[in-house]
């Protein structure tokens, strides 16, 4: 984004520099965290005079990164101007998609050491903000019958 570009919907940009359009022609490796969260909200806030990217950027800048994104709640994230419930619930959502994915397919685990059980958990537990206790239930072959 440019200077000119600043206060501009995304839509207003050349074709080129829309990160839709240039995740399209280049690939999703291509762009920044604020460009990946920018696609994500979709929208700026008109009435405040920025675009989605900008409050990406501004949103990123308070929590410390993308990397810190998972340890904020929704009110935190409601903090930064141009981030309401909405695009807060968003965001939490792709957060714990990618959290999930990291976390190993239930059907397919099983637990022969401490290490298999650290795995299973950490992608789940490594955000809370609490201790919590967690059961596994294993069969006889130490397949998860429930977790």
């Amino acid at each position: 984004m440019t200077e000119l570009q600043a206060g501009l919907a995304i839509k207003d940009w050349p074709e080129e520099d829309r990160p839709r359009e240039r995740l399209m022609k280049s690939g999703v490796h291509t762009l920044s965290d604020s460009e990946l969260l920018a696609l994500l909200i979709r929208t700026g806030h008109g009435s405040q005079g920025k675009n989605a990217l900008e409050i990406t950027r501004a949103l990123l800048q308070h929590v410390g990164g993308l990397h810190r994104l998972a340890d904020r709640n929704i009110r935190e994230l409601c903090l930064v101007r141009g981030v309401g419930p909405v695009k807060a619930a968003q965001i939490a959502a792709a957060v714990e998609i990618g959290r999930r994915l990291e976390a190993p397919p239930l059907d397919r685990v099983s637990f022969i050491s401490s290490t298999d059980v650290a795995q299973y958990f950490i992608p789940r537990l490594r955000d809370l903000h609490k201790e919590v206790f967690m059961v596994l239930l294993l069969d006889a072959r130490n397949c998860l019958i429930r977790g």
